[in-house]
Formats: C-alpha cells, structure tokens, sequence
C-alpha cells in the first residue's frame, strides 16, 4: 500500500535483512523494483540477493565478535576487575560492486571479519 500510494519513494531502508527480502517481495508485486534497498544482519539469502542485483545494501553485523567482547567486559564487571571500556559490533557495508571485488580477492576485508566467508556461501547457494 506505501509503494502505490507514495510513487516518490527514492530509497528503502529495512532494519533487518528478515525484512528485505518481504520488502523486495512487496516492490515486485507493486512494479516498483527501481527503488533501491537495503537490510542490516549479513544474512546469506540477504547475501546473494546482493550479488544477483536484486537487494542494494546490507550492513554485516558480526555479533558473534562483538558478544564476545561484551561477555568479556561483564565478567570483569561482575568480579569486580578493572577493565577497558566496552567494545563495539564491528560492522561493514557491502553492496555489489565491493562485493564482487572482495570475491575476487581485489578488495581485502578487515582482519577478524568473515565477509569473504559469507559472500562465498552466498555466491554457492547458502548450502
């Protein structure tokens, strides 16, 4: 209902990769697959929509990385240790034109980050 009844739209922005991929399903069915969109999460199928053309944006979130720092930090809290302040979820765009260069092995990725990892699953099908 949006999409018919704002034809101004520019952009989407989907606050989870779950969500683009209804968000692209409800752009197909009212003709408007020219507005472009993005997710957040890194999901695979979100991954793939990428590298087919379909999806604009993701931002990868690697909270397994930042879960881990977090956990850290509230141990020390809970036992009364000094620590440093909190870490952040590292992050990183990706859209299709640095995904097809990291694939290719053009464009590095930072250290610790699995984006390569991902874009090949995606690339193979998410098997």
């Amino acid at each position: 209902d949006m999409l018919t009844a704002n034809p101004r739209i520019d952009a989407m922005t989907c606050n989870a990769d779950s969500v683009a991929l209804s968000c692209w399903q409800a752009m197909k069915a009212a003709g408007r697959t020219d507005i472009p969109f993005s997710g957040a999460n890194g999901d695979c199928a979100n991954l793939a929509s990428i590298l087919k053309g379909e999806q604009d944006f993701s931002v990868i979130l690697f909270l397994k990385s930042g879960g881990a720092l977090a956990m850290q930090t509230a141990v020390k809290v809970a036992t009364k240790q000094r620590y440093k302040r909190a870490g952040v979820v590292p992050i990183q765009g990706v859209d299709r034109p640095l995904a097809q260069r990291i694939l290719s092995g053009k464009a590095k990725v930072p250290a610790g980050l699995d984006t390569l990892q991902r874009l090949q699953k995606a690339r193979a099908g998410c098997k």
